[in-house]
């Protein structure tokens, strides 16, 4: 079995149909039937059968488990591929939120325009929960967020930046504006 299989298999269901599904592909027809006997071979299980009327193919349980983990490993191997062309590329993607962005960019943009590597990194302005998403997702190699829930998930590898100063902004008329300075650094 290789991901060929898997993804010959995948427009198969999606086609319905070998032929087209060979010419997606550009093989020949014989190609995709062997593709998809592998694959019944190495999980001893039919994985579809032809309806009589229609013609149409249903997938058995055994089909459908292997059409959602074909998806999966497809996506998966997708990214990859992506992640490391990006690497052979000696490209970077980085993704930042708009609020920690005028912050932190300016300092992280002097010494790589000095070492003439704007070039090589792609900056995107998103919120946290894209962020997250995306780095998850192998669409950003890296992300720079000012939230902390979102940093909370396990899957990430969160490394703190040296902290800035905030400033809380508030209606003369609120009680914050007319607190002393040391109360609020308190706490």
């Amino acid at each position: 079995m290789n991901i060929k299989d898997l993804y010959y298999f995948q427009r198969l269901i999606s086609t319905q149909s070998y032929t087209q599904t060979a010419a997606d592909f550009h093989v020949s027809q014989p190609t995709i039937s062997q593709a998809i006997k592998r694959l019944e071979r190495h999980f001893q299980v039919t994985l579809f059968f032809r309806q009589a009327k229609t013609k149409a193919l249903v997938l058995t349980p055994s089909g459908q488990q292997l059409l959602l983990a074909a998806n999966d490993i497809i996506n998966n191997w997708q990214h990859v591929n992506e992640s490391i062309s990006h690497l052979r590329q000696h490209t970077l993607r980085f993704g930042i939120e708009p609020s920690v962005s005028e912050h932190y960019l300016p300092a992280l943009t002097k010494p790589i325009i000095e070492q003439d590597l704007l070039s090589s990194v792609h900056t995107v302005e998103m919120g946290a929960n894209q962020l997250v998403k995306q780095v998850l997702a192998g669409q950003l190699d890296l992300a720079i967020s000012g939230n902390l829930d979102q940093t909370l998930d396990e899957r990430l590898a969160v490394t703190p930046l040296r902290p800035f100063k905030f400033r809380i902004l508030a209606n003369v008329a609120h009680p914050l504006a007319k607190a002393e300075h040391r109360l609020l650094q308190k706490r």
